[in-house]
């Protein structure tokens, strides 16, 4: 099954991320579920969001991202 999945970070990068980004739990919640390389589709499954909810909650995390880098 292809996987359609953000890069990859290193275990340092993404712990760095994690903290200076100041994700909320949901948002932190499906950061992990991603570098677990879980599909936007999959993770909606398991946080139990729709796939649009899922699509704002990557958004936001993109853009924060962004203004740490």
């Amino acid at each position: 099954k292809k996987r359609n999945i953000i890069p990859d970070f290193t275990k340092e990068e993404y712990d760095r991320i994690i903290f200076m980004c100041n994700l909320t739990p949901r948002e932190k919640e499906l950061a992990d579920l991603r570098q677990q390389e879980y599909t936007l589709e999959e993770c909606a499954e398991k946080m139990e969001y729709s796939l649009s909810t899922i699509n704002r909650i990557q958004k936001r995390i993109n853009k924060k991202i962004q203004q740490v880098k």
